[in-house]
């Protein structure tokens, strides 16, 4: 007897479906989908109990005509493409291509499809019930298509054991369709769970505020800054939440390869890269990427729901969203609001069809377009030195004023981004300081193993130290821009620091981290007196650097209170 034997299609149907229906939510992916392929400007979605009792997609695409509703109904079955080749040329800019999701979502399902063609008299309706497909008949319907999907999983129960609460799964078709809103402008939506209206868009509301308030939730309104760039690989547009907005982890992190919904951790990390030093540790932007790349660079086929991507030039690709999304977040717009930054009307990820165009120089062009955005101003003038100088509070922070408010400054946190960016621009190429009188450094066991572990380290960032009996070293030279008073305590910090990011980050995170350090030690201290010549040199300094609202940890440098406010506080007119 043969051991191995073809399955039969109902079996391979099911096993099908465990890849490409999930859940509730995956089967509205895949429908809406569906229907942003036929061309629908207006897209209507009603669920029931988290889509388990039913689920309906009606849109005004250009439908299915009688004579290809059976079809639509069997595996391998696309109007996407027709040849492998369309594959390997990166040809299909369609969503589903594989002809997989209606045969698998009907055969874990009671599925029922009604369609009309602009040529036809009158639309057609064919059912699927648990993978037995129906004849087709004449139905009432509108020019488009309408699919209902019932009883999911009422055939394969042991399925329904995976599933949670109606009220997660509520939640997860939520989250879904307000990232179909925020991608597709150009179509109208309308969401309905348990018969209540949940999201409703018009295709003439184009207010990109609006939409991306919808996704990434109302705390963010007022505080987001659009961007748009173009790379000679990959083109950029998203929302970013000034990072005094931010959140707890990366699920608000939301990202779009070529107006694909992905998960992805290596992208996910190249953001966290760019934001690394305007966010304290634990804390995730909040912010919604489109990524275009061409077509023939990705493959988007690795994973049956397509929630994943492989690129063909992934290090060059990551590399140049870093850098563009670096350069945009270094010009802090939340703390200029003359600069106006948002996005186009016209945008290249607003058309229904992609376009893609590249530049032939090295570096990618930033391009910030003119177009206006209501927000919160978080800074009255754009440069710190234009202020007026009042005084310090406390020793730690400096008071200035300008027509429109008060405005405080942390005068360690603004020195330590001060002194982080000098270093940095310098990367390992230190001046040194000989010692007239080496300092001696009296090690613990613990620190005398780690300095032996990472010695080169500390000599490669300016510190030449050797040993000087058992548990002691001796430093001879110190980078020109540290406190020399310093310099035993900082030794020891870094031999932590160093060995501790060492372990699992890369070189360049591990690089900032030091350098952080370095700058926190060499800073003007919190307690400490300044006069007002001190006080202009350091607003001089901190208007010359990028990234001046957020120290290298991520805390914030400046706070602003405005007059009117103020006024507010105390009840005057």
């Amino acid at each position: 007897m043969n051991k191995i034997i073809v399955l039969d299609t109902h079996t391979s149907n099911q096993i099908a479906a465990g890849e490409v229906v999930e859940r509730p939510a995956s089967v509205i992916k895949e429908l809406v989908e569906n229907a942003i392929d036929a061309g629908a400007d207006s897209i209507e979605v009603r669920i029931k109990n988290g889509g388990l009792d039913f689920m309906i997609v009606q849109d005004n695409g250009t439908g299915i005509t009688k004579e290809d509703l059976p079809l639509a109904l069997m595996r391998y079955a696309t109007s996407k493409l027709k040849k492998a080749s369309d594959l390997s040329l990166g040809l299909v800019n369609s969503f589903g291509f594989r002809g997989e999701a209606l045969p698998s979502i009907g055969s874990v399902s009671n599925l029922t499809i009604i369609s009309k063609t602009k040529e036809d008299n009158s639309a057609y309706e064919i059912g699927c019930q648990g993978g037995e497909i129906l004849g087709s008949k004449p139905a009432a319907g509108a020019y488009g298509t309408r699919i209902e999907v019932r009883d999911l999983f009422f055939n394969v129960p042991a399925r329904l054991k995976f599933i949670k609460s109606p009220k997660s799964e509520n939640m997860a078709i939520d989250k879904l369709m307000r990232a179909f809103v925020f991608l597709y402008p150009q179509i109208s939506w309308q969401f309905f769970s348990d018969d209540k209206q949940i999201l409703v868009f018009k295709s003439s509301e184009s207010d990109l505020t609006k939409r991306a308030c919808s996704l990434l939730g109302q705390d963010v309104l007022g505080y987001l800054y659009p961007f748009n760039s173009m790379g000679n690989v990959v083109n950029l547009e998203g929302v970013v939440a000034a990072p005094m907005i931010k959140s707890r982890d990366s699920r608000n992190i939301h990202i779009f390869i070529n107006n694909r919904l992905i998960y992805d951790k290596k992208l996910v990390g190249a953001i966290k890269v760019a934001f690394r030093t305007l966010l304290e540790v634990g804390q995730n932007p909040i912010m919604a990427l489109k990524i275009n790349v061409d077509p023939s660079m990705l493959d988007v086929n690795v994973h049956p729901r397509k929630t994943e991507v492989k690129f063909a030039d992934e290090h060059r690709i990551i590399s140049e969203i870093i850098k563009n999304l670096s350069d945009f977040l270094s010009k802090t717009p939340w703390l200029r609001p003359s600069e106006e930054v948002c996005l186009p009307k016209a945008s290249f990820i607003n058309q229904p069809k992609l376009e893609y165009k590249f530049l032939a120089t090295k570096e990618p062009v930033l391009d910030i377009p003119s177009f206006s955005l209501e927000q919160k101003p978080l800074m009255p003038q754009d440069l710190y030195a234009d202020l007026e100088i009042l005084g310090q509070m406390h020793n730690l922070y400096i008071l200035l004023q300008s027509s429109k408010g008060l405005i405080l400054l942390d005068q360690h946190a603004a020195h330590e981004r001060v002194m982080f960016e000098k270093i940095i621009k310098q990367k390992k190429n230190f001046k040194k300081i000989d010692l007239l009188l080496p300092i001696h450094i009296d090690l613990s066991y613990q620190e005398l193993q780690l300095f032996q572990q990472h010695k080169e380290q500390l000599i490669s960032l300016g510190f030449d130290c050797e040993f000087f009996g058992e548990q002691t070293i001796i430093l001879t030279s110190v980078p020109d821009f540290i406190n020399k008073q310093n310099s035993k305590e900082l030794v020891i910090d870094l031999l932590h620091e160093i060995d501790e990011w060492g372990q699992s980050r890369a070189h360049s995170d591990i690089f900032d981290h030091v350098c952080a350090s370095l700058a926190c030690h060499s800073s003007i201290r919190a307690g400490q007196k300044l006069h007002r010549d001190e006080i202009n040199k350091l607003l001089i300094e901190l208007d010359k650097i990028d990234f001046n609202a957020h120290c290298p940890h991520g805390r914030p440098i400046v706070k602003w209170f405005n007059t009117s406010e103020i006024k507010r506080w105390f009840h005057r007119p």
